[in-house]
């Protein structure tokens, strides 16, 4: 059936993937009454093929204060001003209850995960019992409930329950109440603590009268902080690693975005304008705790930030500052240019200078020692970026890089002469069939020190590859291609492919010595025959692997 699309002659099974039993968990919090409380199935216990057990844990919030719709009150004035400043891990909506002329208010559980614990029964300790993984979730501050701004949606019926997610989630790993005996010995488990602070974009949020305004988010060490914009929601702020559930911080990492645009905005009627925005990381701050303090380390990022153009959003400079206090560090720029092809959608990187000096403010230039220059031309086109000042240099259809160019001298900031490093043909395909090395040096006699790996495919077109040949040429100036004896002056090797899945099912190295591998319904490895065993004659496989 469906399974053979994948290649296989045959099929095959595995064990089932077991959810059972599930866990029933209520969805209504019942603030309008008589009403049934929707319980619906959760993910409780999930066995996988092997036999390990994954078991799911759930809280449930209390959320009998949550004020369901008045129907003396056709404004819903109450019930709509407590969800504009709802801080309870449940959250409002409208829906027609049955015999109701209109939709009310009500509200719904979040169920938010409180551990998860996996025991593999094929994994056992000394004194033979089964390691147990357990990780722990808390969810710290008031959970983000946002206006709802789908379209579809009546206006009357909006309200704040769009999830945004909790402001800070700590993870802990490891049970100390459970141990295991090595040499005789207890040994308990260590249990570990990390804690992510995320945005959730709840800053300028709709409100029954204007819109929201929330402090922005600071850094545990106040040294850095950013508004809770919308386009930023659900991405990570900050990640602290701690040395120990009741230790202090061992590691932080801290994320400062940068917000390109809008890019597009379309007028909408009773809510925001939905507009389009890139977001892009343009600082990272970490530091780690050493026997000194803190080893503070920094990373910027620049973009283009002018919109409309082909290069819009990418990153034009970096700039790895190190550790900025230490004596001695040096800082590393990295500026980056890039060329439009002829179809508006294909941009490719030209060039990448890497300096030796601290640009850490956008719009920065090439200046002190020159670290590494690379250049790459495509399509068989002569090397060109954008801003070149060529008047029409051939600019790239495809987007294969023919050549490869490293700075070899330089004078301060800037590149003096170049070497070809890379020169590589392709096939209509976009497959790599030679690709040369040094293609221009030469010893002091004059002869080529070049050296080639040409690449052939069986069939050249048409299908799905069933093998590849490779001809390296170890003497430079050696005539070597795929067709070529093996040799001294030109190895060559050669692969037989299952053509469905693109994995070897036989490999001939450059001495001509043959290895054979099978493979079951499902594509896992089962056997494999090394050179001192024929498959073809009959001869069992030097391993076998079974499933």
């Amino acid at each position: 059936g469906l399974d053979l699309l994948g290649g296989a002659s045959a099929g095959t099974s595995t064990p089932s993937v077991s959810f059972d039993p599930p866990l029933q968990l209520a969805n209504r919090v019942g603030t309008i009454p008589q009403m049934p409380r929707m319980y619906h199935d959760r993910i409780q216990t999930v066995t996988t093929e092997t036999g390990a057990q994954t078991t799911v844990a759930y809280d449930t919030p209390d959320c009998s204060s949550a004020p369901a719709s008045d129907p003396n009150d056709p404004t819903d004035a109450a019930a709509k001003g407590f969800a504009s400043t709802n801080t309870l891990r449940c959250f409002p909506v409208y829906w027609t209850p049955d015999g109701q002329p209109s939709p009310m208010l009500d509200w719904f559980y979040l169920h938010p995960v409180r551990s998860v614990t996996t025991i593999d029964p094929h994994n056992s300790y000394q004194d033979g019992t089964q390691p147990e993984l357990l990780t722990e979730y808390s969810y710290k501050g008031n959970p983000g409930w946002h206006y709802d701004d789908n379209e579809t949606v009546k206006s009357k019926n909006r309200t704040w329950g769009q999830f945004r997610g909790f402001p800070e989630v700590d993870i802990t790993t490891g049970d100390p109440n459970v141990f295991h005996y090595t040499d005789g010995t207890k040994v308990y488990d260590r249990k570990t603590l990390t804690k992510t602070y995320y945005f959730l974009g709840m800053n300028g949020d709709t409100m029954p009268s204007g819109t929201r305004s929330v402090p922005a988010l600071t850094s545990q060490d106040g040294s850095v902080s950013v508004a809770d914009d919308n386009p930023l929601a659900g991405r990570v702020f900050e990640t602290d690693t701690y040395t120990g559930v009741s230790g202090d911080i061992d590691k932080a990492v801290v994320n400062v975005p940068r917000i390109i645009g809008p890019t597009a905005t379309r007028n909408r009627t009773g809510i925001p304008d939905l507009t389009a925005n890139m977001v892009r990381p343009a600082r990272t701050l970490t530091r780690q705790a050493v026997s000194y303090g803190w080893r503070k380390t920094e990373t910027d990022t620049f973009y283009n930030t002018a919109l409309g153009q082909s290069t819009t959003g990418m990153a034009v400079q970096s700039d790895d500052r190190g550790e900025v206090s230490a004596t001695g560090n040096t800082a590393k720029c990295t500026f980056t240019r890039y060329l439009d092809g002829t179809p508006a959608t294909l941009v490719v990187t030209a060039e990448t200078i890497v300096t030796d000096q601290d640009c850490n403010s956008s719009g920065a230039s090439p200046s002190g020692n020159l670290v590494s220059d690379t250049r790459t031309s495509y399509d068989g086109h002569a090397f060109a970026y954008n801003g070149d000042g060529q008047s029409s240099p051939d600019l790239p259809s495809t987007g294969d890089a023919t050549l490869v160019q490293k700075a070899s001298a330089s004078s301060g900031a800037t590149a003096t002469k170049f070497v070809d490093q890379t020169q590589s043909k392709y096939d209509s395909y976009g497959r790599v069939v030679l690709a040369t090395r040094t293609p221009r040096s030469t010893a002091p006699d004059g002869s080529s020190l070049a050296q080639s790996v040409a690449t052939s495919y069986t069939p050249t077109s048409g299908e799905l590859p069933t093998g590849t040949t490779t001809a390296t040429q170890i003497t430079p100036g050696a005539a070597c291609t795929p067709t070529t004896t093996s040799s001294k002056d030109c190895q060559v090797a050669s692969t037989g492919l299952d053509a469905a899945r693109g994995v070897p099912v036989t490999k001939t190295d450059v001495a001509g010595l043959v290895t054979s591998l099978t493979y079951d319904a499902l594509g896992r490895l089962t056997g494999v025959w090394l050179p001192n065993e024929n498959k073809a004659n009959g001869a069992p496989a030097s391993m076998t692997y079974s499933y």
